[in-house]
């Protein structure tokens, strides 16, 4: 089965691989982009200092691997500095 890549919609709810658990409403970021089994995958704002880019919000609960339900947005930054 081939593989491919689809760009976010902001019209339509995409599904896409979590990293971690989150629950419904939770904004997503890039999972860690240098550690290959986590690129692609998205995971719930963390409380860790850093930048982060929100990529959409999770439409449901969901656990490590799951495919998610999730609403793009706008992608704009995010700076934690506990």
């Amino acid at each position: 089965t081939a593989a491919g890549v689809v760009p976010f919609e902001p019209s339509k709810n995409h599904r896409v691989v979590a990293k971690g658990t989150g629950s419904k409403g939770d904004i997503l970021v890039n999972a860690d982009p240098t550690t290959a089994a986590d690129a692609g995958k998205l995971r719930a704002l963390p409380s860790a200092n850093g930048t982060y880019h929100v990529q959409a919000i999770a439409e449901e609960d969901f656990a490590d691997g799951q495919l998610v339900l999730c609403r793009p947005v706008s992608r704009e930054a995010i700076v934690i500095n506990n």
